[in-house]
């Protein structure tokens, strides 16, 4: 595609879901990004709407959350963010993004 830029395989980009989408509770809730080249693991930080942080630890570049989890989840504004992670544990790279659920 012509003008649409590259991302760089050393930087992490959010797919999924898109900066200020809006999702209903009977949307199936997938978080994606970029792999990282050089980045052993990713930590997805999840803020919900009533203050509480979940916090995944994963080796893939994809979480899915169960339907029953996303149907009963507090209505309101999520941002979420993930880090590469080398192989010491240091952030090679990291981005952020929301959400709302309706």
């Amino acid at each position: 595609l012509l003008g649409v830029p590259i991302p760089s395989p050393s930087e992490l980009h959010l797919i999924n879901p898109i900066e200020g989408s809006i999702l209903s509770s009977d949307a199936i809730l997938s978080f994606q990004w970029s792999p990282v080249d050089g980045a052993s693991d990713y930590t997805l930080t999840i803020n919900l709407p009533n203050g509480d942080v979940k916090e995944f630890n994963l080796s893939e570049t994809i979480l899915t959350v169960p339907p029953n989890r996303w149907r009963n989840a507090p209505v309101g504004t999520y941002v979420w963010e993930v880090q590469a992670l080398d192989v010491l544990g240091t952030v090679i790279s990291q981005d952020s993004s929301s959400f709302f659920k309706q």
